[in-house]
């Protein structure tokens, strides 16, 4: 799975899409955030939202995007029934 994003400028907010995952036992997608930082840092990373297999591919969010120049690292995972999951790639949003 890869996962791209960028800062959509007219409702003020990040956003995050992603390709569908293969997995045969794919529960859902969650959107983890590292605010701060130089990169993704999964001890701070908090979980901003999930999605259900057949939803739409992408995931919004303000947080961390408080003022001009702040930046969010966020990478979307793959989570199984059985427990197990797969993070993307990192994504780092930086609004204007």
């Amino acid at each position: 799975m890869t996962a791209s994003g960028g800062y959509d400028e007219q409702a003020e907010e990040g956003f995050f899409t992603y390709t569908a995952s293969s997995h045969a036992t794919l529960h859902e997608y969650e959107l983890r955030i590292s605010i701060g930082g130089a990169k993704y840092n999964s001890n701070t990373a908090f979980v901003a939202g999930n999605n259900p297999p057949n939803a739409a591919r992408e995931f919004r969010t303000t947080a961390g995007l408080v003022a001009p120049g702040s930046h969010i690292f966020g990478k979307v995972f793959v989570i199984s029934t059985t427990g197990n999951e797969r993070g993307s790639n990192t994504v780092t949003i930086t609004r204007p």
